[in-house]
């Protein structure tokens, strides 16, 4: 999952895009957060700052983006059959806490990559749209592609999934999760993103 945290801190750069005629409501997002993160983050170099900001200002511009209940339905997959209503809402409160802590993570170091959006391309689902950006090394020599999965909820188009060159990070995690359920059952993976939790708090 190391890509995933890497690709996820070089977002917080300055980047260039050709502007659309219509722009997708998707693609209007994700520009709208990264706008947003790289504005509040780029005049500030100290680490505890910089982490205060990201708790108070980030974390309220990225989660109402993400579909969190989405995220770990597909994240438990068959598992979820076997967990009652409150061990689900646990659950999901927790990995919300999880992924913000990554996300959060990832923005404490600042770099100079520059990050291009990618020609939108329609899909024959309207419920769905995908949003590519491609993260390129201030030299040029490398790049890594980040797509933005969402789905189209009554509330608006939210992100359920992200890929960074083709890895998913719900797959990432669904391993992690069925694996540590197959073990010790749904009590043990909540132990054990508490623990993960209370260990990054306590940095």
């Amino acid at each position: 999952m190391r890509p995933l945290f890497v690709a996820l801190a070089l977002l917080c750069v300055t980047f260039s895009y050709a502007l659309e005629v219509e722009e997708h409501q998707t693609v209007l997002t994700v520009k709208q957060v990264v706008n947003q993160t790289i504005e509040l983050l780029k005049n500030e170099t100290d680490i505890e700052k910089r982490r205060q900001i990201i708790k108070q200002k980030v974390y309220p511009i990225i989660v109402p983006m993400i579909d969190f209940d989405q995220f770990s339905k597909l994240v438990l997959s068959r598992n979820i059959k076997t967990i009652n209503s409150d061990q689900f809402k646990e659950f999901t409160g927790l990995l919300k806490q999880l992924l913000l802590q990554v996300y959060g993570n990832a923005f404490l170091k600042f770099s100079n990559q520059i990050i291009q959006f990618q020609p939108y391309l329609t899909t024959n689902q309207e419920n769905r749209s995908t949003v590519t950006i491609k993260i390129i090394q201030p030299t040029g020599s490398s790049s890594t592609t980040v797509d933005f999965l969402f789905l189209k909820k009554e509330s608006g188009w939210l992100v359920y999934d992200m890929k960074v060159e083709q890895l998913s990070l719900v797959a990432s995690y669904r391993d992690v999760v069925n694996d540590e359920i197959q073990r010790s059952g749904i009590n043990g993976i909540l132990l054990n993103f508490r623990k993960k939790i209370e260990n990054d708090k306590s940095k």
